[in-house]
């Protein structure tokens, strides 16, 4: 009986195995969708969510604010991104940035904004001062009347939250979420939404080449 020996090496027409050429093409592929993936990490983290969610005087204030600053930053119409606002009690209001006139703004007559973005929370600051800070109003001019949501540094009195809605019969209710009148306060209002860390985009991105490397070859050695 003879046993006759297949040739090896790159005449065997079952071979699979990519020439120099194509892994390096392959390898090039790889590292630029690694990169690009990177970048659409990058700019995912460009924006930062805050959940925010008070309560006082009955009333309860849930909802989010987006900026568009990082790691930190004084907030400003100009980095303010996206807003929403429920509240729910004696004054019960729903506002939205996506809401046709909707606007945010500084009344700067008392100084500049109190509310203060940092990585990981977003804080109002009472300063203890005689003069105050600025408010940072949220408003919507809703059919039924203006609505709001308020955040006001009253000094020593602490920062005082405004809920208003004019088409409603109680129009407003305030509660303080802090009182300090010896020192300069960062007061908690938010808390930042985690996002997916830019290295775990990178690893799933790469387990899809690998994937797909893999399933390309596997239709190469059946199509022979």
């Amino acid at each position: 009986m003879k046993i006759r020996v297949l040739p090896s090496g790159p005449s065997f027409p079952c071979m699979i195995a990519p020439s120099r050429g194509r892994r390096l093409a392959w390898l090039l592929r790889s590292v630029g969708l690694s990169i690009a993936l990177l970048a659409v990490a990058g700019m995912a983290r460009a924006n930062v969510i805050y959940d925010v969610s008070m309560s006082g005087n009955g009333e309860t204030i849930t909802g989010s604010i987006t900026t568009s600053c990082t790691p930190t930053c004084t907030l400003e119409p100009s980095n303010v991104v996206a807003w929403n606002f429920t509240g729910a009690g004696p004054t019960p209001l729903h506002i939205a940035s996506t809401d046709a006139g909707a606007s945010d703004q500084v009344n700067t007559v008392d100084g500049p904004s109190d509310l203060e973005a940092f990585a990981t929370q977003l804080t109002a600051i009472q300063n203890a001062t005689p003069t105050g800070g600025a408010n940072f109003i949220f408003e919507d001019p809703l059919a039924s009347g203006l609505a709001e949501v308020t955040f006001n540094d009253e000094a020593l009195g602490g920062i005082e939250v405004d809920a208003v809605n004019l088409g409603d019969s109680t129009v407003a209710t305030s509660f303080f979420l802090f009182v300090s009148t010896d020192k300069e306060t960062f007061i908690p209002i938010g808390t930042a939404v985690p996002e997916p860390a830019p290295i775990s985009i990178f690893c799933l991105g790469l387990a899809g080449l690998i994937y797909l490397r893999k399933r390309d070859l596997s239709r190469k050695s059946l199509s022979v």
